[in-house]
């Protein structure tokens, strides 16, 4: 400090000498001059700058503001919060912290990328609901007598999976014919052959004079399963209907012999071999007890003019879809 007390007062009275000349250059980011041996090292502390400050200085006084900055910054925290680093994985992962929150129902921090598991049975619907459904084939939907049934949605949300009262194609036990859905329950018969009322491929007794067991008063002879007319002619007896020898209607148009008297009773609609012998109509359940046929359930019996009946007649019945 003495000396430079000295040279300031030489400054001022003049001691004969002068500075030497300035070593003018560039900074490499402006275009103004710096005088290299000018420039003093300038720290602002506390709000003032002192122009002659040490570097010993320059770096007590860092250290004490980084000091004063986390005394701070502690100083602040409320007590007993976890001190966390940048950074950190922050997990809840302490069993008891679990247990207490799942019992007072508060929320546990989870992370960001965390797993969060969701239960399966996601509701879908609201209980009770009720909705269209159908469990055959897209292109069976609506036809023949295949119909909609109905799916509900369950008390915890979601739907049954199961379609009630829903009426699909049929082939069960059947190898051949309609399946009453527009389709078929197989390929065509082979050739000779022909598709009976239950679904099974059989060779008719037809084409042959031997097969036209039945004698009219007149003498003319008619097939097996065949009644005489009072005028002579032939007609099938109730429960059948005349094909020609490859399965073909032919109503009252029959050449002999390429004709004969197919079973079909039920109106025509097919049937169902029963264990006691007997036959049913399609869609109804064999009473081998008391051998009656029961319409399943969804379906009711009508008489082949279409009313419905209780105590059908013979087997001039069948069972339709109730809708």
């Amino acid at each position: 400090m003495v000396k430079r007390a000295a040279i300031a007062a030489c400054l001022v009275a003049g001691c004969g000498w002068s500075l030497p000349a300035p070593d003018v250059r560039r900074d490499a980011t402006t275009d103004a001059p710096r005088d290299a041996a000018t420039v003093d090292l300038v720290v602002v502390v506390d709000g003032r700058s002192d122009g002659a400050t040490s570097e010993a200085a320059v770096l007590d006084a860092a250290r004490d503001a980084a000091v004063d900055a986390a005394a701070d910054v502690t100083m602040d925290r409320p007590a007993g919060d976890a001190v966390v680093e940048a950074g950190a994985d922050v997990r809840a992962t302490d069993a008891a912290d679990v247990a207490a929150s799942d019992a007072d129902g508060s929320v546990l921090p989870v992370d960001a990328g965390a797993d969060v598991p969701v239960d399966g049975d996601v509701a879908t619907c609201t209980p009770g609901e009720r909705r269209s459904c159908y469990d055959g084939p897209a292109a069976s939907r609506g036809m023949g007598d295949c119909r909609d049934g109905v799916e509900s949605c369950t008390a915890g949300g979601t739907w049954s999976g199961a379609c009630a009262g829903s009426l699909v194609p049929d082939c069960a036990g059947r190898v051949c014919g309609s399946d009453d859905c527009g389709g078929a329950c197989g390929p065509p018969c082979p050739t000779g052959q022909v598709c009976d009322d239950t679904g099974q491929c059989t060779t008719p007794a037809c084409g042959r004079v031997e097969d036209f067991t039945v004698t009219c008063t007149n003498g003319a002879t008619c097939p097996t399963n065949a009644l005489c007319t009072f005028d002579n002619f032939c007609g099938c007896a109730p429960g059948f209907a005349a094909r020609t020898c490859d399965g073909t209607d032919c109503g009252t148009l029959c050449t002999a012999p390429d004709w004969y008297c197919a079973r079909a009773g039920f109106c025509g609609g097919g049937a169902v071999t029963c264990a006691g012998g007997f036959l049913c109509p399609r869609h109804a359940a064999c009473d081998e007890a008391r051998r009656t046929c029961i319409c399943n359930a969804g379906f009711v019996a009508v008489n082949c003019a279409g009313a419905r009946c209780t105590a059908c007649p013979g087997t001039d019945y069948r069972c339709v879809p109730a809708s």
